[in-house]
This record gives structure tokens, sequence and C-alpha cells, in this order.
């Protein structure tokens, strides 16, 4: 399918994504509950219900299925009137593992 920018989306990205929702929270510069959906090892897109400044650096509490949760710095790609996309930044290799496993996980269980 094309994308309306021209291309395969699919084919731009790094990285394996799935769909969500996973629940979370914004724990900076705010608290807030969030969902994450399209979560992958370098971002997601992040829905929540407040203002936030566009230059700000954010920080997430992710709830991963079965493994636990992450906490995750992150910043601004763009903004949409549902939420933001967001990459993530400097993330621990214990946490990138861990994001890893349960994408792989996840993904392997929707195609089966």
């Amino acid at each position: 399918m094309a994308h309306r920018f021209g291309g395969d989306p699919s084919a731009q990205r790094r990285h394996t994504r799935v769909t969500g929702p996973f629940e979370g929270r914004l724990i900076a510069p705010i608290t807030t509950p969030v969902l994450i959906y399209e979560l992958s090892v370098s971002g997601g897109f992040v829905h929540f219900d407040c203002e936030l400044r566009s230059d700000e650096n954010l920080c997430f509490r992710i709830a991963l299925p079965g493994n636990g949760s992450v906490v995750v710095e992150a910043q601004t790609v763009y903004r949409h009137p549902a939420g933001v996309a967001v990459r993530f930044v400097d993330l621990a290799a214990e946490t990138e593992q861990r994001l890893a496993s349960t994408i792989d996980a996840l993904s392997q269980s929707a195609s089966e």
C-alpha cells in the first residue's frame, strides 16, 4: 500500500512494530496515564490528553505484557491531535533487550 507521502511506510521503518495498545504512564515532565501504539525498540505513538511543549524531553513507564515494565526517555518526532510520535533516546541495553523480546513474542503470536 502506498503511503500518502509516497512509498511504502513499512519499507521506511528499521524496526518491527506491534500495534498495541500498551498501558503506560508519562512520568516527566508531568505524570499522566498514556496508551502507546506502534511500539518498536526505537519509539512509538503515544496517546494522551495533555499539552506539552514540542521541545520537552519525555519519560515514560511502559507495561510490557509478561515482561514487567520499562522506563524510557523519549523525544517528540511529530505531533498529531491524538498524541505524539516519539523516538526513544539513550536506552539501556537491558531495556532495549526487554523491548525487543516482548515485540518479537507479540509479533510472532500475531502471525500465527
